[in-house]
């Protein structure tokens, strides 16, 4: 028998978020919205979580390195890099 959690990335002293909580307050405070709605829920948040990739994650982990997103293949987390520490101090005072 082998241990089904081997391979994950487990960092109890590194916080994470939840990409679909991160979802949900991203279109909650109106920063991710649909273009067209679709009637069926099933492709509306599919919908919603490719758009969330595509103009968020993909550029805040590939292209700046300021996250790092787990390879879970559910329940997806992300982890907040040093860079991304960096810039978050840097920009702390203007928020």
């Amino acid at each position: 028998m082998t241990n089904k959690y081997a391979d994950k990335d487990i960092e109890p002293s590194n916080p994470f978020i939840y990409k679909k909580i991160l979802l949900n307050v991203l279109i909650e405070k109106g920063f991710l919205d649909l273009e067209r709605k679709h009637y069926d829920p099933r492709f509306r948040q599919a919908s919603y979580y490719m758009k969330l990739n595509q103009r968020f994650l993909k550029p805040l982990a590939k292209e700046l390195k300021y996250i790092r997103i787990s390879k879970d293949k559910r329940n997806k987390k992300f982890f907040i890099t040093e860079k991304g520490q960096l810039v978050l101090q840097i920009f702390k005072y203007l928020i």
